[in-house]
């Protein structure tokens, strides 16, 4: 994800999104569901949906992620 942050800050909108969905992807098959590496993905995938200007689907992604913070928030 670190290559796709780096992308992500160099504008390189169309590079970072695969990458990202398949960190999504891997990381969904491979962690908890409440775990903040999830969330913090969602996150990255937010940030990419703002700056196309694409609103609907980055509040979609920033709310998967706060979900997840609020919910480990919530149990601890």
């Amino acid at each position: 994800i670190n290559y796709a942050s780096l992308l992500l800050e160099l504008d390189r909108l169309d590079e970072a999104e695969p990458l990202l969905v398949s960190a999504l992807a891997v990381r969904k098959s491979l962690l908890p569901a409440d775990h903040p590496e999830i969330a913090s993905t969602y996150g990255e995938i937010a940030n990419l949906h703002l700056r196309r200007g694409d609103w609907k689907n980055a509040v979609t992604a920033q709310q998967a992620s706060a979900a997840i913070y609020i919910g480990r928030t919530v149990r601890q």
